[in-house]
């Protein structure tokens, strides 16, 4: 007998969660999805007594700060979300033997490498955001929960924000768009990285189910944000001027902003390969 998983979808509302609610839905599994103002996963009386009344087996974890520059002055909801209600969530699913999904970020790494980093390399963040993210990493697997960790890097849709979504309106304005061209990733499709979670979640439990751990998913290409930029630009038929700056520049026309990797490139061989052997994706 097959037992159904009792899935748990925090952060259903912000561009991931909303993804993935439509992936799972596509797939007819069922779920309970709770959005932030449904469910604080900060306040930890609140979540805990939902959790043991819920009883989910499987919790996907699509809440997370991301307020990557303001995070430099508000480090302390930045760690409340990503890294103590985390814990608090990797600490239901060891005592009650179910299953966290978390995503995690390219920023856990400095950028400084020279090739794309893998699974095992050494993390070192630049900014808050990406120290708040490593800590949510830690806490998992220190706690030792069964859990998939999926690093991630430069999501986008057709919809919220996100930089494919902000360039689509820059590109009808007439004046110039200054963009980054030193600051190299992989563009990511959320509806792409939802779709591996959701090949992941149909192979859960059988033979041919993904080890539980650290994984990396992104795009196939890597590029500039301008590079993006243009690609995006060249989409919408714009004829407005595009101009590549270094990200020094951009500092200096943008106090505070947080530092980010020069490379942001993630190797993903590893979890492209078992996707390839074990599903149709």
């Amino acid at each position: 007998m097959v037992i159904t998983p009792n899935i748990l979808l925090t952060g259903a509302n912000g561009q991931l969660g909303k993804a993935i609610a439509a992936e799972l839905l596509a797939a007819n599994m069922t779920f309970v999805a709770k959005s932030r103002d449904e469910l604080d996963i900060t306040n930890q009386a609140a979540l805990s007594a939902f959790l043991h009344q819920l009883k989910p087996t499987i919790i996907i974890n699509c809440a997370a700060y991301t307020a990557v520059d303001q995070a430099e002055t508000d480090s302390a909801t930045c760690f409340a979300v990503n890294e103590l209600a985390v814990k608090a969530l990797a600490e239901y699913c060891d005592q009650t033997e179910s299953v966290l999904i978390h995503f995690s970020t390219d920023y856990v790494f400095d950028g400084t490498s020279s090739k794309p980093y893998e699974e095992q390399d050494k993390p070192k963040p630049l900014n808050q955001y990406g120290k708040s993210k490593l800590a949510g990493e830690l806490a998992i697997q220190q706690i030792a929960c069964r859990h998939y960790i999926i690093r991630t890097s430069w999501l986008y849709g057709d919809t919220g924000k996100n930089f494919y979504t902000t360039m689509r309106k820059l590109a009808q304005q007439p004046q110039t768009v200054k963009v980054v061209d030193d600051q190299i990733g992989a563009p990511t499709k959320v509806k792409e990285l939802a779709g591996v979670l959701t090949c992941i979640l149909e192979k859960h439990a059988t033979q041919q189910g993904l080890p539980y751990g650290t994984y990396h998913y992104c795009g196939d290409v890597f590029k500039s944000w301008y590079q993006f930029a243009k690609d995006i630009f060249t989409e919408q038929q714009s004829n407005t001027p595009l101009a590549a700056i270094s990200a020094a520049d951009y500092a200096l026309s943008k106090p505070g902003i947080a530092l980010r990797p020069y490379n942001s490139c993630l190797n993903s061989q590893k979890l492209k390969k078992w996707l390839k052997n074990n599903t149709k994706f």
